[in-house]
């Protein structure tokens, strides 16, 4: 029923307001609401408060709709709930109603909106997929400081077909990792190390196992599960490391820990064959 009032909310919302937008992201001068709490992403520029990471606005996506709906009635000209309200609603799988939002906030400037709407486009999200679209978009976001879109230029230039160009896709991530862009940081170092979906390697001669490993390193210095895991997966056949199944184990478990499905996967393979291993007490 909630998720009903929501939708009919959201509907009575789309249509473009004449007001002026608030764009000023001053915490100083802005309250930080029950929106921006659940919903407003550390990387967006425009978040107020502590801000959240796209696993936490996952996990609550429904109550950051509602709340969004909240604040957006109350203030229906500030761009970042709309923003906001936009991503809540790609995570419940309403792409139409995203796409809505994030247009709204696009228009008024918003970066993540932009962001956005490239990843609707990249996925065949309420749209067909789009993969130039999709990149318009994603250097729109990007060319406004978004290291998230940058991310994304990163990936869309290193998958195969058409476009494809491993050095552009480089200097991408380079980009959102100089930023201190922890997701940016992991992808220097995938990149280097060959990992991801990053098509066919014959066209990249920079394969450095130790170079990768600092930049994957430092990611998962910051948090990053899939970094844990790369690491893991490192020790465990001595990519620029001395080979170690106690090692890897160690870090499958830290990245289980951080809710890494598949480090918890190749931790209890490790441990079934691997008895008695340190890190696999309790396996």
């Amino acid at each position: 029923m909630a998720l009903l009032m929501v939708m009919a909310v959201v509907a009575s919302l789309s249509a473009p307001s004449t007001g002026r937008a608030q764009q000023s992201t001053d915490a100083g001068d802005v309250q930080v609401t029950e929106c921006d709490r659940l919903a407003g992403l550390t990387s967006d520029a425009d978040h107020v408060g502590d801000g959240v990471s796209v696993q936490d606005l996952a996990a609550h996506a429904a109550a950051a709709a509602e709340a969004c709906v909240r604040a957006l009635k109350a203030e229906p000209n500030t761009r970042r709930f709309m923003t906001n309200l936009g991503l809540a609603l790609s995570h419940l799988d309403r792409p139409a109603e995203a796409m809505d939002m994030f247009r709204r906030a696009a228009d008024l400037g918003s970066s993540t909106a932009m962001n956005g709407i490239g990843v609707l486009h990249a996925n065949g999200k309420g749209v067909p997929v789009d993969r130039q679209l999709a990149m318009d978009w994603f250097l729109k976001a990007a060319d406004l400081g978004n290291p998230r879109a940058m991310v994304n230029l990163g990936i869309s230039y290193s998958k195969r077909g058409p476009g494809k160009d491993m050095a552009q896709a480089m200097r991408w991530f380079r980009k959102a990792a100089d930023s201190g862009d922890r997701d940016g940081i992991l992808h220097v170092g995938l990149l280097y190390h060959g990992v991801g979906n990053f098509g066919d390697d014959d066209d990249w001669n920079d394969l450095d196992d130790k170079e990768a490993l600092k930049w994957i390193s430092k990611a998962a210095d910051m948090g990053s599960s899939e970094a844990m895991y790369q690491l893991g997966r490192a020790h465990l056949y001595g990519h620029g490391v001395k080979k170690s199944a106690a090692e890897a184990a160690t870090w499958f478990q830290k990245a289980t820990d951080a809710g890494n499905d598949g480090a918890k996967v190749w931790l209890e393979s490790l441990c079934e064959w691997n008895k008695g291993l340190a890190g696999c007490k309790g396996k």
